[in-house]
């Protein structure tokens, strides 16, 4: 069973490892313009201290996490053995509940199964980036979730309510 729950700075070494296996797993050949020790400082004392980022566990072990700042996500990534589990779809369900305006990400042109997952997930391509938008040198695609018009609800009123 999946629980979600906020990440932590201690989360960090377990994140970093799924983020790398994931993109191993994903991208063979992909630049790593990161050392492992500025990858797990960056984790620890930026991503998960300035991002909201929320943490897939099974058994005790994070085995997911999905990273946002404001309408922007940063990083969603889930251990290459438990693919195709809802586990993806779970962490950016709970991501799209807490965006009403929406949100939008940035995925690597060459990552067909990222792209045809976040098409599954309601996300459009709205912008394409040459390989000098990311530091791993990879050409990006910008894509955009927007919820359906009839889902706003003004705050202070429930559906069908006037204002």
């Amino acid at each position: 069973m999946i629980a979600l729950r906020p990440g932590r700075p201690a989360d960090a070494p377990a994140l970093v490892a799924i983020h790398r296996a994931a993109l191993d797993a994903a991208l063979p050949g992909l630049a790593r313009p990161w050392t492992e020790a500025e990858m797990l400082a960056w984790f620890a004392g930026e991503l998960l201290a300035r991002c909201r980022t929320t943490v897939a566990v099974q058994a005790g072990q994070p085995v997911g996490y999905l990273a946002r700042e404001g309408d922007e996500v940063l990083h969603l990534y889930v251990t290459p053995a438990l693919h195709r589990r809802g586990i993806g779809t779970t962490l950016l369900e709970t991501a799209k509940a807490a965006a009403p305006g929406g949100l939008r990400l940035a995925c690597f042109r060459r990552n067909r199964a990222a792209l045809a997952f976040y098409g599954r997930c309601g996300f459009r391509a709205i912008a394409c980036r040459d390989a000098t938008a990311n530091a791993e040198g990879e050409p990006d695609v910008i894509l955009a979730w927007a919820p359906p018009p009839d889902s706003y609800v003004p705050l202070g009123t429930r559906k069908g309510e006037s204002a």
